[in-house]
């Protein structure tokens, strides 16, 4: 295969060339006397995906034949020694969520106003207090 880049080429292309003897001896020889010592097996055929499977489907698949799903929390729990299990979830918008939280925001809010404007109106009226009483001192220069 061709593309624009070396990578399009590759994940386009399939593998099939890898299950014929004849093909797979004609690539080791033409990359040359490096690989007399690896031994290089031609691929056995999966029915379930056949020879002419794209790199790209083999990737999307994670290179995974097979996926065997076995649930077990006491394996997991024993394998991985967890100290700390929590879960998390998406919940969807519901509008009769927010309905039932706007009264708890107000009934918060009305309680730690209560505590607070209390204490606000003693500090401002100490406040005006101090200011309204101005000590006069005489002035005992201008008397003599």
């Amino acid at each position: 295969m061709g593309g624009c880049y070396p990578v399009e080429a590759l994940l386009h292309s399939s593998l099939e060339c890898l299950y014929n003897k004849t093909c797979l001896d004609l690539i080791l020889s033409s990359i040359g006397q490096s690989l007399e010592k690896i031994d290089v097996k031609v691929l056995q055929l999966k029915p379930k995906y056949g020879m002419n499977e794209t790199v790209q489907h083999m990737i999307d698949r994670l290179f995974v034949d097979e996926w065997n799903i076995n649930y077990s929390h006491l394996n997991y729990s024993k394998k991985c020694h967890a100290t700390d299990c929590s879960y998390s979830f998406i919940e969807d918008f519901h509008i009769l969520h927010i309905i039932t939280t706007m009264p708890d925001i107000y009934g918060c809010l009305t309680i730690v106003l209560s505590l607070l404007i209390p204490f606000i109106i003693d500090i401002m009226y100490r406040v005006y207090y101090r200011r309204t009483q101005i000590v006069v001192v005489p002035d005992v220069s201008a008397e003599n």
